[in-house]
């Protein structure tokens, strides 16, 4: 279709209110980048889905499309084999668990819907992803001690280290010796060292 023709049919116009109709940022690009098909029989095919998708949600209810999330630019840095932030695996099994909660709401349909069934059946389960970063990370995007063996062991030794410094400054603090130099009886951290305030 050349552009005067989509100019009058307000293709642009279609599109947007398409894209508000989107529930993720990917929808709403995918809508903005829609073009109409001209073939004959990719039109009818089309309209099928569509269809098909219509039927299954006036039977089905609501399709489960939260949690998606544009994950494109962390497959990209873990291809090239980059270190992922605990924040970033997290929207990765946000995504992952979306994707496969909309693949078991379709392949569960009681809706004739051969067409959309096929495209869900392609939908991919990362149950392996989904278990680890949720084992790993907890719910405030940090690196949960149970991750590994090592950083629990690591994190006790320093959660031990800083009791054993907080009560050797609590009993400097209240010695009967040092308590005329010290001028409160408080700790304060300055880049990264305990210090007690001095007279």
């Amino acid at each position: 279709m050349d552009a005067r023709t989509l100019r009058v049919l307000e293709y642009d116009a279609i599109r947007q209110r398409l894209r508000g109709h989107a529930a993720s940022a990917l929808g709403k690009e995918l809508a903005e980048r829609l073009r109409p098909a001209e073939a004959a029989a990719e039109v009818r095919a089309l309209l099928s889905e569509t269809s098909q998708a219509r039927a299954i949600l006036a039977e089905g209810g609501r399709a489960p499309l939260g949690g998606l999330h544009d994950v494109r630019a962390q497959l990209a840095n873990a291809a090239r084999g980059g270190a992922l932030a605990a924040v970033d695996l997290l929207e990765v099994a946000d995504t992952v668990y979306a994707s496969r909660r909309m693949r078991t709401f379709l392949l569960n349909t009681e809706v004739e819907a051969p067409l959309v069934v096929g495209r869900a059946s392609e939908l991919g389960v990362f149950r392996d992803i989904e278990d680890a970063v949720e084992r790993c990370i907890d719910n405030r995007g940090e690196v949960a001690d149970g991750a590994s063996a090592q950083l629990r062991t690591i994190r006790d030794r320093i959660r031990s280290l800083q009791d054993s410094i907080e009560r050797r400054l609590n009993l400097i603090l209240h010695s009967p010796q040092l308590k005329r130099m010290i001028q409160d009886l408080i700790v304060t951290v300055r880049s990264g060292r305990y210090c007690i305030p001095i007279r």
